[in-house]
């Protein structure tokens, strides 16, 4: 039986011998820290792809919430000096000579001594009202027939935007202070946004009309928004740019033709991802209250790429500094390890011998 025994031990330190001294491809001094360097590598991997896919999203969303936010900035600019413009013309008409000016007729040669008068202080008035503001190119006095009555206006050209008669009908029929649509002043070159209110006195009623030239309600606005790779306007509704921080070069430019540009005239404001002659822009858009302006503010491709280039380094950068001290740290755990293994192992030997 002992002998069984010592036979049995014999064969299992032998065979143990036998094991641990067959040649191997790779040591397992090797062969086990490369296995968790490279688990930890593929782990490191997997997370850098995914803060750089989540900062990607991420600073998608922001850019395209920069973008609207910039172009509600530009638009609440125009709108707000609509809304200032009136509380003006509710202010002016309620002066007594306003209301009184109602009752003049459009033909000044008709006029009595007391009436012409009357009509020159009218047209003072209105006119330091004008200059007072610091906003209107125009700013005068119309019958319910839309002619003029006084004030300051150029009625040799289409400056003088009584000539429209639709919208001064849709003023007399709302009386309510309204915005009429842009058009160009041939005199100035400029473009003109005018505004109008209906004055009522004795029976008789007027329209209390002034125009305010577009360039200077939004061009401070549009400064400020204007960064590198982002381009602001105000477009009408037929897509027509009337105001840019480079209005001759933005005049070539007209968005009416694009296909995006229908699908943001069903919103308020927003932003959208289209290409424009093959560039892929971010678009915000803001329809600015009372008009049928738009405000579009436009941004290449490479707008905030810098942020992302500076987080995908860091991340990079971050995660190699990690793989080296990982490497550092297993080594010093596995060098120890490997160490007492081949111990064990020449001590399995020894006592097999």
């Amino acid at each position: 039986m002992l002998l069984r025994k010592g036979s049995l031990f014999s064969f299992y330190f032998s065979s143990l011998t036998h094991i641990i001294d067959m040649p191997k491809p790779l040591s397992l001094s090797f062969k086990l820290p490369v296995t968790i360097l490279t688990a930890i590598l593929l782990i490191l991997s997997v997370g850098t792809l995914f803060t750089m896919r989540t900062a990607e999203e991420v600073l998608a969303y922001v850019k395209s919430s920069r973008v609207e936010d910039a172009s509600l900035a530009v638009g609440n600019r125009v709108a707000i000096q609509l809304q200032s413009s009136g509380k003006d013309m509710v202010l002016v008409a309620t002066i007594p000579l306003v209301l009184e000016g109602v009752g003049l007729s459009a033909n000044p040669g008709s006029d009595s001594p007391e009436q012409q008068i009357k009509r020159k202080e009218l047209t003072m008035m209105l006119n330091r009202i004008k200059t007072s503001f610091g906003y209107y190119e125009e700013f005068y006095l119309l019958n319910e027939e839309g002619e003029p009555i006084a004030g300051v206006f150029d009625a040799d050209n289409n400056c003088a935007f009584w000539r429209d008669s639709g919208w001064i009908k849709d003023v007399m029929g709302k009386r309510t202070f309204m915005v009429g649509p842009p058009y160009v002043c041939n005199k100035l070159g400029r473009v003109l946004i005018p505004v109008a209110l209906k004055v009522v006195s004795d029976g008789r009623s007027g329209v209390l009309v002034g125009s305010l030239e577009l360039s200077k309600v939004s061009r401070s606005s549009i400064k400020e928004s204007t960064r590198p790779d982002v381009s602001p306007y105000i477009v009408n509704s037929s897509g027509t740019v009337l105001s840019a921080l480079n209005l001759d070069d933005a005049k070539k430019m007209n968005f009416g033709e694009e296909q995006w540009f229908s699908c943001i005239q069903s919103n308020v404001s927003g932003s959208r991802n289209v290409r424009m002659n093959g560039e892929l822009k971010t678009i915000g858009f803001y329809h600015i209250p009372q008009t049928d302006l738009y405000s579009l503010v436009i941004a290449d491709e490479a707008y905030m790429n810098s942020y992302l280039n500076t987080i995908k380094n860091s991340t990079i950068g971050s995660g190699l500094i990690i793989a080296i001290l990982s490497t550092l740290c297993v080594l010093m755990f596995i060098f120890p390890v490997t160490r007492d293994i081949r111990r064990l192992s020449r001590f399995a030997v020894e006592i097999s011998q």
